[in-house]
């Protein structure tokens, strides 16, 4: 596999082995190995930018860009190339109905992420989970908002959809943790963006993940490869299964495809 000129890769389960609670050694020595031979490297996480430094990834090797909040903001060496946001009323009201009901809620921008309340029980546990630390307590002033993170519980699902801007789109991914989007966002999407700034074909394009989430990214590569640790799906939809992460899944699938 010659002709591959940029590789997409997840973070959480991909290259961070949360089983082992580290970045997996050989996978980041071979996103090194990938630059070394001039294929671009994008990172592509539902994570906000401002997580990559919480958790260390920056610090692990530098990406060539990095898709982040599922396709809310696109990177490029260090630019911004591409945002979704809402709009500045509609986080408003947003935040309004959270304060209401008395609901941790944080807001993130492109590059930074805030918190309006104190937190809770609810916070603790999620950001404890993705090895983060409570963003700072700050009123919203009108900044450009690419996601919005409402900690409540499903019991409150009904009366928040009732009251929460019709345009947003309601997406509960935990227990105790919703993430509000102003649209319906895919990292294949935003892979596709991205292919088309860097003027890059599909064919030419490797995506690397392991979750449900991947399956769009995988659908906008040429190839994919679904670490073993995944879910049964994203193995379905990729082009080859590797081994587990904590197996060194990564390093061996572009070992054993001469990419590097």
């Amino acid at each position: 596999m010659n002709n591959i000129k940029v590789v997409f890769v997840d973070i959480d389960w991909t290259l961070f082995d949360h089983k082992n609670n580290c970045f997996n050694k050989s996978g980041i020595e071979a996103m090194k190995q990938l630059k070394q031979k001039k294929i671009k490297v994008i990172l592509c996480t539902a994570r906000p930018f401002h997580s990559l430094y919480q958790l260390g990834t920056l610090f692990q090797f530098e990406p060539d860009g990095y898709i982040v909040s599922n396709g809310g903001a696109l990177f490029y060496q260090n630019k911004l190339i591409h945002e979704t946001t809402f709009k500045k009323e509609e986080v408003r009201q947003i935040i309004k109905v959270a304060k209401k009901n008395k609901l941790a809620l944080e807001y993130t921008t492109s590059t930074d992420r805030f918190a309006i309340s104190k937190k809770t029980k609810e916070v603790d546990l999620l950001f404890s989970t993705f090895k983060e630390v409570v963003p700072p307590i700050k009123d919203y002033e009108g900044e450009e908002v690419v996601s919005i993170l409402l900690f409540a519980s499903e019991e409150n699902d009904e009366q928040l959809i009732k009251t929460l801007p019709k345009s947003i789109v309601f997406s509960r991914f935990s227990p105790y943790s919703v993430d509000i989007i102003p649209e319906i966002r895919e990292k294949g999407k935003a892979v596709k963006y991205m292919l088309s700034y860097l003027n890059i074909d599909k064919q030419d394009a490797l995506a690397i993940g392991d979750d449900l989430g991947d399956i769009s990214m995988f659908n906008e590569a040429g190839f994919s490869i679904c670490l073993g640790n995944g879910k049964p799906l994203a193995k379905q939809a990729s082009s080859y299964v590797s081994d587990n992460i904590w197996d060194d899944g990564v390093y061996k699938a572009l070992k054993h495809l001469k990419i590097i």
